[in-house]
C-alpha cells in the first residue's frame, strides 16, 4: 500500500477495481529484482538519494509507474549532477520531458566544435528533432 502513495500506477492497482487489489504477492513483468530494491530504497524508509550510479534506473521505473514525486527528486538530482555527461544529461532531460532542463542543456552547445564533440557521443543518436533544434538554435544564436 505503501507504494500507492508515490504511484498512480499502484494506487490503481491496489486501489481500484483489479484483481491485484486482493492477491498478497504481484509480479512485476520485465523488472529486475535489483531495480525495485533500489527504487524502494530511495522512497522508504531510507530514503536514499537519487545518484548518478541509479539515476537512469530510478527514471526508468519511476516513469513506468507513474510516481511524479520521484520523478521531480530525479530532475533535482540530474540538474545537480556534476559528473554525469553533458550528452547523457541532455539526453535523459528530452526522455523524461523536463523541458526547462533540455533547454538549459541544449544551450551548453555554443560552437560547431561543442556539436561535432555531441555527434560523437552515443546519445547524440537518440536525440530528436526538437532537441537537436534546440542545439541549433543555441549555436546560432
Amino acid at each position: 500500500m505503501y507504494l500507492s502513495v508515490y504511484s498512480e500506477y499502484f494506487k490503481t492497482m491496489f486501489m481500484g477495481e483489479f484483481q491485484e487489489k486482493n492477491q498478497e504477492e504481484i509480479v512485476l513483468e520485465e523488472v529486475d529484482y535489483a531495480d525495485i530494491l533500489e527504487l524502494l530504497a530511495v522512497i522508504y524508509p531510507t530514503d536514499s538519494p537519487v545518484t548518478e550510479g541509479n539515476i537512469e534506473t530510478i527514471l526508468k521505473l519511476a516513469d513506468r509507474f507513474i510516481m511524479p514525486k520521484i520523478l521531480e527528486k530525479c530532475k533535482k538530482a540530474l540538474n545537480c549532477s556534476s559528473k554525469m555527461k553533458a550528452s547523457l544529461k541532455l539526453w535523459l532531460a528530452q526522455r523524461y520531458n523536463f523541458a526547462d532542463l533540455q533547454i538549459e542543456y541544449a544551450q551548453q552547445y555554443k560552437s560547431v566544435e561543442d556539436v561535432k564533440k555531441l555527434k560523437a557521443e552515443p546519445e547524440y543518436a537518440s536525440l530528436d528533432v526538437k532537441t537537436r533544434a534546440l542545439i541549433f538554435d543555441s549555436i546560432t544564436s
